[in-house]
Parts: structure tokens; C-alpha cells; sequence
């Protein structure tokens, strides 16, 4: 099977710890939101933790997006959002997420050659509307979650643009970008990046209290195959309000399933391990695989708890005053948080326990469980784990405590009577002291491997180290070390320069008024029957 280009890993960073967890765990390429215009106000980070992301990301060859996904007034898009959108221009942001089409425009106009993604929030459905996006020079659309495989193939074969697709996390109940619940219930607009999650409350009909629109998280491990061949060619991890944990983990898990896809042409199969991995970093009541294949379903609710539901590891046997007995149906590890529950709604505080464990237990193991005096729990309530601390160790030792390194090629020359030189991957040259011949015995190959080989906590590693060298010359150890890390410091500024922009490109500030009076104006006339149409069609507009 021959494809042109690989489907990236998308992965969400609500901060700096998330972006590097992500590029650790193998995502392609990472969307956080700024200071301002991020639909997640609480997940926006500063232009210093920025401005080292992109260095980040790019340094590992990943790609950063920028959310710019609200709706804005037109005061802030003329006083704040050009100095925003420049700023990381010139760092090399790769592209700018959008949902407001006046902020679509303003980007377009002052930025020519920024790559800008039609935000799923623009909740746009047919392939016409992404026809009407490209004179904005739209290079990629974010499709909405409720589209099916079917429609979104149409998309891509219509107006061959880039197509983004979300594959893990939560699901909103009312369209993207189009739900005023927040808006009205909560005082606080989601389209301007303060959704109150009003969605995740509880509610009462027919006397019955129920989550009634809470939907469980997406999960597409057994689409990405399918997904791929019609034409994604972006799979978007939601959670940009997630810890560096969940980031990491889901990042690499679905990292794992799409380079499997590309080396055999077809889907791995989902394992038992992964769903109680994913389960355990966080879940609403299992998952769903959202509306690929389903148009609507009540399998897609999670009625009974709106935020993590845990994995289920036992049930509660007996009480005993005070105690009560689990046995456990799954393997269970020291520190793990445990909740004692039922799946009743009407369940509170006084019917529920969670506590953390002192010791692991293995399927099929029993616990005598103190609780606190004054709970009304009962025998056959189910134990849920709510942190696998064994996972969340595994993953911060492999994703969060060591940043991942870049591999590079370098070859150090020393020759009589010339500069000793380091070069790496061909691109920079370092040169150092000039190499004399030895009084007494010269430097070897091994002691000059050793001092190149001190990269300490550079971001680099070798993934290649050649050396040629004449025998019997001197060079002082102290000018190899020297060498090398004017080398790697001239290398890794390389690579983030390289990707920078000349802010000379950038046309100078105008209002929206005078940007609209290059542009001609359209009507758009609703109609509510063919009378009114054909009436409508008589006029030359």
C-alpha cells in the first residue's frame, strides 16, 4: 500500500508540560491556545512558555498550531489581534486555528503565507462551504464531530483541502461552536472560550434525575485504518484541560496504532490492555466511537457520572461494621485510588468511599476495607479505581521526566597542521585549535570519542559519531569540549531559526472597514419557500 503523505498524531497542551509530554510521546504535532482568543481560557500559556514550545516542537521536527478558535469583537481584532498573530509569526507558529471568519479575513489580509485551519467550531457540514473558505486561503478544515465517515470522504474528494478529524476525548451534546447553553444557563460563552459545561449537569424529567447530556469520550483506535483510506490526513486528540499524563499516554498509544497501520495496511487490533489504559487515565462510563458509522444512539451516554468513571477492579462482598470486604476482578497496585459506589444516581457522599491503598492485591484477592463511621455503604456496590499509580509512574518515567532526544550525525576531522573540526548533519561547522605534532604520545580516537560524547542534557544524542584523524597530534581535551559545545549550540539555534519569519512579509495594520473596501460584498437572502426563491432570483444583486 503507497501513500503520499502519513496521517499526523494531533495532540492538545493546555501548558508547557503538556506540549513536551506530547513531543515525547510521539505526536506529529501539537495545538495550544495563547494568552488570548483560545476557546480554552484556562489553557492558554504565556509568550515566554510560547515562545519555548515552538523552539521545542521544532526542534523535534513536530508541528505547533495556534488556537485563535473564539468569536471576537471587532475592537479586539483591530487593538490586540495583529501584535497576537505577529508575535508568533516570526517564531514560526506552523498554522492558525480559526473559527471567526471576520478574524479568517483579518489573518488572510495581514499574514498572506500563514497556513490558517477552518475551526471545527465553524461547524460547517458540506463541502460547499469549504469551497466558499478557500479565497481565504484555507488549507485545512477541522471537520465537526458529527459528521460520518461518509461525509467527511465527500469533503476531502470535493475540495482536496487538508482534513483534520478528531479521534479521542470529549464529545460536545449540541453542535460545535453552535451550543448557547453555556451562554444562557451559565452566564459565560462557550464561543468565547468560557463554556460552563452546562452539558455535564445533572438534570431531572419525569421525576428522574439523570446526566441526560453528558456523552461518553470518542474513542477511534479501530478507525484509524478507515479513517486514513478515505482521506484524514490529521487525527485529533481532544484535551486541552488534561494533565501531561493523559496527554502522553493517549498521544502514544495512538502514536503505536498508526505506525502499525503503515507498516501492514491494516488496523491493529485493539487490545484489552490499552482500552483499560485508556480507561484508567480517564473515561466517562467506557467510550464511544462516536459518529463514524452511527447517526444518534443512547449507547453515546454517560447518564449516570458526567466526569471520570474509573476502571472497575472489584465489588464489595460484606460489611462488617466499619469494614468491608472487596474481591477483586481485576490486578490492583499499591497507591491506587479506590472509590467504593453503586451506578444509582441518587447515591452521595455518605454512600460512597474513596480511599488509596496501602498494598497491590491480584484478581480474585480479598480486602477487609475500613471506611470512615457514619457511611452507608452495602454489599454489592462496585470498587472503581480512579488512579493507577503503577501507569502514572510508567508514564512519567518514559515521557515527562526525560525530554526526548534528537539524533544526529556528526563527524569530527583533525589533520596536521589544520583547524580540528566538528560537523553535524552536514549543515553547521565548528572550527577549533589548530592540531600540532606530538612531543610525546597524541591524542587517541577513544579519548577524543569520550569528550564529544559528554552531550550531558543537550537535547541531542548520536545517532552516528565519525572521526578521522591522523596519529600522533596534539590538541588540548579542553579545546575538544570547547568544540562541541559551540557545535551543538550553533546546531540547535540553527534549528529554530531556520523556521522563523521575516516579519517584512506582514502587510501594514488596517482597519476591518478599509480591508472590507477592497473586497466585494455579498448578500446572503434567506428564503423559506420556492416562491420567495424565485422572486429572490429575479434580482441582479
Amino acid at each position: 500500500m503507497i501513500f503520499m503523505q502519513r496521517a499526523e498524531v494531533l495532540a492538545p497542551a493546555g501548558d508547557i508540560n503538556c506540549l513536551k509530554a506530547a513531543v515525547n510521546a510521539g505526536c506529529d504535532a501539537v495545538y495550544i491556545g495563547g494568552s488570548m482568543f483560545s476557546a480554552r481560557y484556562k489553557a492558554g500559556i504565556d509568550y515566554e512558555d510560547m515562545a519555548y514550545g515552538i523552539r521545542y516542537a521544532h526542534l523535534h521536527d513536530k508541528k505547533i498550531y495556534l488556537t485563535v478558535n473564539t468569536l471576537l469583537k471587532n475592537c479586539e481584532i483591530e487593538k490586540e489581534l495583529y501584535d497576537f498573530i505577529k508575535t508568533y509569526y516570526h517564531l514560526g507558529i506552523d498554522a492558525v486555528i480559526v473559527q471567526d471568519l471576520g478574524v479568517l479575513n483579518f489573518i488572510n489580509y495581514h499574514f498572506n503565507d500563514l497556513e490558517l485551519h477552518a475551526s471545527t467550531q465553524m461547524t460547517l457540514n458540506t463541502h460547499y462551504a469549504y469551497d466558499y473558505l478557500k479565497k481565504y486561503n484555507v488549507t485545512r478544515i477541522v471537520t465537526p464531530r458529527e459528521l460520518s465517515l461518509t461525509e467527511i470522504k465527500r469533503i476531502k474528494d470535493e475540495t482536496n483541502l487538508s482534513i483534520e478529524t478528531f479521534v479521542h476525548g470529549a464529545l460536545c451534546y449540541g453542535y460545535s461552536g453552535q451550543c448557547m447553553l453555556s451562554s444562557l444557563n451559565g452566564k459565560r460563552s462557550g464561543n468565547r472560550g468560557r463554556c460552563a459545561q452546562i452539558c455535564r449537569k445533572c438534570y431531572t424529567y419525569d421525576n428522574k434525575k439523570s446526566y441526560i447530556l453528558s456523552l461518553k469520550d470518542l474513542l477511534g483506535l479501530s478507525n484509524i485504518g478507515e479513517l486514513i483510506e478515505n482521506g484524514v490526513d490529521s487525527l485529533k486528540i481532544e484535551g486541552r484541560m488534561k494533565k501531561p499524563e493523559y496527554v502522553a499516554l493517549v498521544s502514544n498509544i495512538y502514536r503505536q496504532y498508526v505506525d502499525y497501520y503503515y507498516e501492514y495496511g491494516v488496523n491493529k487490533k485493539v487490545s484489552e490492555e490499552d482500552i483499560i489504559k485508556l480507561s484508567d487515565i480517564y473515561n466517562r462510563g467506557s467510550f464511544t466511537k462516536g459518529f463514524y458509522h452511527i447517526h444518534n444512539d443512547g449507547s453515546m451516554l454517560s447518564d449516570k457520572r458526567p466526569n471520570h468513571y474509573g476502571t472497575l477492579v472489584g465489588r464489595v462482598i460484606n460489611i462488617k461494621g466499619n469494614s468491608c470486604t472487596i474481591e477483586f476482578n481485576k490486578n490492583v497496585n499499591p497507591h491506587d485510588v479506590l472509590m467504593i459506589r453503586s451506578d444509582s444516581i441518587n447515591d452521595n457522599d455518605n454512600n460512597t468511599y474513596e480511599f488509596t491503598l496501602k498494598n497491590g492485591f491480584n484478581k480474585g484477592d480479598k480486602f477487609n476495607a475500613p471506611f470512615t463511621k457514619g457511611k452507608k455503604l452495602r454489599p454489592g456496590q462496585q470498587v472503581f479505581r480512579m488512579r493507577n499509580e503503577d501507569l502514572i509512574n510508567d508514564i512519567t518515567d518514559k515521557y515527562i521526566k526525560n525530554d526526548k532526544k534528537v539524533p544526529v550525525n556528526a563527524k569530527f576531522t583533525l589533520k596536521k597542521g589544520k583547524e580540528a573540526v566538528l560537523s553535524i548533519n552536514d549543515t553547521v561547522k565548528v572550527y577549533g585549535n589548530i592540531a600540532e605534532e606530538a612531543k610525546s604520545s597524541g591524542v587517541t580516537e577513544e579519548q577524543v570519542k569520550k569528550q564529544l560524547s559528554k552531550l550531558g542534557d543537550t537535547a541531542f544524542v548520536y545517532n552516528k559519531l565519525a572521526i578521522d584523524m591522523d596519529d600522533n597530534l596534539f590538541i588540548p581535551m579542553g579545546s575538544i569540549n570547547k568544540l562541541r559545545r559551540e557545535a551543538f549550540l550553533k546546531y540547535e539555534e540553527y534549528l529554530f531559526e531556520k523556521d522563523k519569519r521575516n516579519t517584512d512579509n506582514i502587510k501594514p495594520l488596517k482597519s476591518i472597514k478599509e480591508i472590507n473596501s477592497t473586497v466585494k460584498q455579498e448578500i446572503a437572502v434567506s428564503v423559506a419557500d420556492s416562491e420567495q426563491l424565485e422572486a429572490v432570483l429575479k434580482f441582479d444583486f
